[in-house]
Parts: C-alpha cells; structure tokens; sequence
C-alpha cells in the first residue's frame, strides 16, 4: 500500500524541463474529510489575491468533500484520474500541493516527487518527513493553516525558475 512504481514517473521531469514549467498546482486524492479540502481552497483563494497572474489549481480524486471545490475562481475539478493517467496529469503541472490533517503515509507525495514535482504538504503527511525539505524540494506547513500554506503557494509563483532544480531534488529523494 505504501508503495509505487517509478517506472512511469521516470520521463516525466526531463519532459517538463524541456518546455515551458507548467504554472499550474496540481491536488490529487480522495475528496474526503481528512484531506482538509476547506483549507486548501482557502489558502488557494488567499493566493489568488496575492499575485495579479495566479497559477490555476487542478485537483483530481472523488468522494463526498466535492462539493467544497465548486465555483472556486481558478480551481478546476478534474474528477478521479485513473492511475495510468496520472504520469500525464503530473508531467501538466509545475508544483503538488495536499492540506491533509491526517495523512499516516501519502503514497501520491512520493508519486509526485519522484515525477520531478515540488511538493506543498502538511506536517501530518507521513511522507513528507521522509521526503520534503523546505526550500531544497518543497515545504511542509502545519495542518490547517491557511496563512501558511498560501504563502507555501506563493513562494513556489514567485521560485517558479528555481523549481525545475527543487523537482530534481525531490526526485533523489523519492
């Protein structure tokens, strides 16, 4: 359960290093209570009014907590991904973010870093222990902090040229 294979992710950084770094975050997992949906798409909204270009957040899962991402400026719902679809969903996106208050691992945090991808994560997510350093491949914030992790999202807007490298990072990582 706590496991992934790379092998589909392995491409994906080198790819996205050869165009244009998506300016786009990327949310994918249940839509349930523990994910804390609410302060994700605060701290987005927060966001959002910091910057005059904001990055769109895309988030992929299904589940009860839905109805939070409705008629959020900027948010798009793009429903369950399959997994053999998600090396296309993050090759498409410049930086992972999830807002868990409860995460005892976080399998799709190793997915996302071992595709090359920044990683905005909570303290609660197990997997960012082992595998986000803060300003090396990503930050980890405390849950349920909506200040925190909108700065979290504007740091990575403003590092959007440092990314690539931090990606590189969390990959050796993963």
């Amino acid at each position: 359960y706590y496991g992934f294979d790379d092998r589909q992710l392995r491409g994906i950084a080198e790819a996205r290093v050869a165009t244009a770094w998506p300016r786009q975050f990327l949310f994918v997992g249940r839509y349930v209570e523990q994910k804390n949906l609410p302060t994700l798409v605060k701290a987005y909204a927060a966001y959002r009014r910091m910057v005059s270009d904001p990055w769109g957040l895309t988030c992929c899962g299904d589940g009860p907590d839905a109805g939070v991402l409705a008629g959020v400026d900027g948010l798009v719902n793009a429903g369950f991904a399959q997994p053999s679809h998600l090396p296309r969903v993050f090759a498409s996106h410049g930086a992972f973010v999830i807002a868990s208050h409860f995460e005892p691992w976080g399998v799709v945090i190793a997915e996302a870093a071992a595709s090359g991808l920044p990683v905005v994560c909570t303290s609660a997510c197990g997997a960012g222990i082992d595998l986000v350093r803060n300003y090396y491949n990503g930050m980890v914030v405390a849950p349920g902090d909506v200040e925190g992790l909108s700065r979290a999202l504007l740091w990575m807007h403003e590092h959007a040229p440092e990314l690539p490298q931090m990606g590189q990072r969390g990959r050796a990582l993963a």
